[in-house]
């Protein structure tokens, strides 16, 4: 009882206080481009990301002492991104916020872009390079071009794979790959 009380303390502490309201925004945005379903569900689907983020931002393991994300990291804006750009239908929309939900609680490792060690140097210059094709595409909507939204998804599938390859083939206590070690 003593430790359901601590984990209800820390979740009410830290949810309440750090629950960003963007989050809640990418939500409403996805809400008022017809992105999600109406009635009962829409309201569902649009507040599992919410639950899921403070869920994931009261974990003490959310980020490991490896420099990595442990589940879905709050990549809420990510995805309400290519729901607008890439004109996702209400399905599908659906079907990615109801998968990255599920993934907060599948302890897969994801890349901490900014902390992971010797992977760092190719972390940081594949960021830059999407957060420029980020912000011209956003510059270019509603006429961005589909080759550009492409282009742009070559960092996630990196960032993914690369989150998967390390999670699958390097678990364990310090059995990181050379790659990351210090």
């Amino acid at each position: 009882m003593k430790r359901a009380w601590s984990i209800h303390r820390r979740f009410v502490a830290k949810s309440t206080s750090q629950t960003r309201w963007d989050q809640v925004y990418q939500q409403l945005l996805l809400w008022t481009t017809n992105r999600l379903p109406g009635g009962p569900i829409g309201w569902v689907v649009a507040a599992l990301p919410l639950l899921a983020s403070c869920y994931q931002f009261c974990r003490v393991d959310a980020k490991t002492a490896d420099h990595f994300f442990l589940g879905f990291p709050s990549y809420w804006n990510v995805v309400a991104f290519y729901a607008i750009v890439a004109s996702f239908g209400i399905g599908l929309t659906t079907l990615v916020i109801l998968v990255c939900t599920v993934l907060v609680f599948v302890p897969v490792k994801y890349l901490y872009p900014s902390r992971t060690e010797k992977l760092w140097y190719l972390n940081m210059a594949l960021s830059v390079l999407w957060m420029a094709v980020y912000a011209v595409i956003v510059a270019l909507m509603p006429d961005q071009p589909t080759w550009l939204i492409v282009l742009s998804l070559i960092y996630p599938v990196y960032y993914v794979g690369v989150s998967l390859w390390l999670t699958v083939t390097f678990r364990g206590g310090d059995r990181r790959p050379a790659l990351i070690k210090a």
